[in-house]
This record gives C-alpha cells, structure tokens and sequence, in this order.
C-alpha cells in the first residue's frame, strides 16, 4: 500500500486511489465504501500485478525482492481480470526506519512486512519494533545488540529448517526473560546489573524504557546458539542429570559468568534446568516412539 502512494506521489496524482483503481477492481469494497482504512494491505491477482510492473517500470523480478508481499504468491487470475482486494495486515507490518523515510521527498509513510524486513536499520544503528515491543529505540551505545542481531540471522540462515532454528531462539528468550526477572538472586546478580545499565544506555539515547527481549538479546542469541548445537543436544539427552555440569559450565563461559552460576543452575530449579529437563524429556518420548514402531523381524519374516 506505502509503494503504491509514494508512485501516485511520483506520478503527481491527488488521490491514491486513482492508481490503486487503475491496477485493478476492488473485489471486496462497494462504491459506496473508503478503500483505505488503517492496518489493511493490498491484495493482487497475476493480472493487477503486471499492471502494477507497467506502473513502475520495473521488472517483475526485480519487483519481488523489492516488494516481497505475502499477495503476490497464491491470488486468483480471475479470468484475466485485474482484481485486487483489501485484507487486515496491521498485525503483520510495522513502520520502516524513520531516519531512513527522512531522507526521502515528502517524507512518505512505509510500511515493511514483518516477516521479510530486517528488525533493525543497520544504516542508522536502530532497533524498528515489533507488534509485541513497539518503537524504535537507538542502538548506538550497544553495539553487542547490533552484532547479536547479525549473529541471529546467520544462526537463520545456517539451518535447513528456520520453524525449527526460530523454536530455539523463542526457548533461549524464555530462558533470559525469566532471568532478567531474578534480579534478586545472588547468582543472577552480574546478569541484573549487565542489564541493568544496558537498558540504561538505550534510554539515555532514545528518551524511553527499552523492552525487555531488546534488552537480553544478546545473551539470548549466545543461549540459542548453544541450544542449536548437535553435540551438546546429544550430550544433554545421554548424559545422566549429574553429567549435565559440564554444559552450565560451557553456558556460564559463553555468558561471561563465574563457575558459580553453573553450579546454581545445577542445584536449583532455574529456568535453564528447566529446559534441559524438557529437551531430555522429549528425547527420551522420541526414542520409546521410535523403537515401539520399529518392525519385528521374526514377525516380518513370517508374513
């Protein structure tokens, strides 16, 4: 929707709505409706997306990494007809980088897909926000946030199944947030205060509280990091519950901790033993699941 009023600002046209008619019929709005309305997106057939090529004469390839909408994959040719459709999106989208909107003419309002842009403006060193911590925060007293972010992505890109790479993160997130509100245990103690003038930093520059999965995202990365490692997955399951010492020590060194808090961990009931409990649980669900549906072979011969 952004793209197509900043090409009707282009093309010096009043109302947007002209273009957005041009590329096709609203199959989902009666005359007598308002095509825009806030948190709703655009929707074209094959056909409004080849008209929407000759509009901005760019190539249709071209127009796909640039404009990657969910729309463009799946929408109904129609018989030939240009069609297009207004569908809630307001939960998928957020604001594009307001420094980087300040340099354009007229200063347009973008909105980005959520799914497809990245959460942070490298260019101005900016976190965007998203649905669940809104507002753009500036990041250039953290770097370690910046390099997290990068970390994570690469963390994306290195596995074959992100659903799968993206469950780690949500568990390594869980596990920091529930420490970042442990703040009163001598052992989570280094944590709190690192934090603490983290989030201090943050608002210093940008004039407001950070959220807190901005604040631990670093050590969040480091977690998931760990937890997407073959080795210490096997090692974990394997391992006999006094054998796991060896892992809080590796996560407490990657944290920049003392051997102190490994040895909490350890003994105590911290959200860190909490998902190595579940990832054994789970292992063990596997392999009994695996074995009671492995085929006999004295039966199968017999058949």
């Amino acid at each position: 929707m952004s793209y197509v009023f900043r090409l009707a600002t282009a093309n010096e046209l009043i109302k947007p709505t002209t273009l957005l008619r041009s590329i096709g019929q609203p199959s989902n709005v009666q005359p007598h409706q308002f095509m825009l309305r806030d948190g709703f997106e655009v929707e074209l057939n094959a056909p409004a997306l080849q008209r929407l090529v000759v509009f901005a004469g760019i190539p249709l390839q071209r127009l796909r990494r640039c404009l990657p909408l969910p729309a463009f994959t799946g929408a109904a040719d129609d018989h030939g007809t240009p069609r297009l459709a207004m569908v809630g999106a307001v939960s998928q989208t957020r604001s594009h980088c307001t420094l980087c909107t300040a340099r354009l003419p007229g200063t347009p309002p973008i909105k980005v897909y959520l799914q497809y842009a990245p959460v942070i403006c490298r260019r101005h060193r900016r976190w965007l926000g998203i649905p669940t911590a809104p507002g753009q925060f500036d990041l250039g007293n953290t770097p370690e946030i910046i390099t997290a972010n990068r970390r994570r992505d690469r963390l994306l890109r290195s596995q074959e199944h992100q659903h799968w790479t993206d469950i780690r993160l949500q568990a390594a997130e869980g596990v920091t947030l529930n420490w970042l509100r442990m703040f009163h245990l001598l052992s989570h103690r280094r944590l709190a205060e690192r934090w603490k003038q983290r989030s201090a930093r943050i608002a210093n520059a940008t004039g407001r509280e950070p959220p807190e999965r901005l604040v631990v995202l670093p050590e969040t990365v480091v977690l998931a990091e760990i937890f997407c490692d073959p080795d210490w997955r096997r090692q974990i399951a394997t391992a006999s519950r006094y054998g796991h010492i060896r892992f809080y020590l590796h996560v407490a060194h990657r944290l920049g901790l003392p051997a102190g808090f490994a040895t909490h961990v350890h003994v105590s009931g911290d959200p860190l033993r909490n998902w190595v409990d579940q990832h054994r649980a789970a292992q063990r669900r596997a392999t009994y699941t695996a074995a009671w549906h492995r085929p006999n072979p004295a039966t199968a011969n017999t058949r």
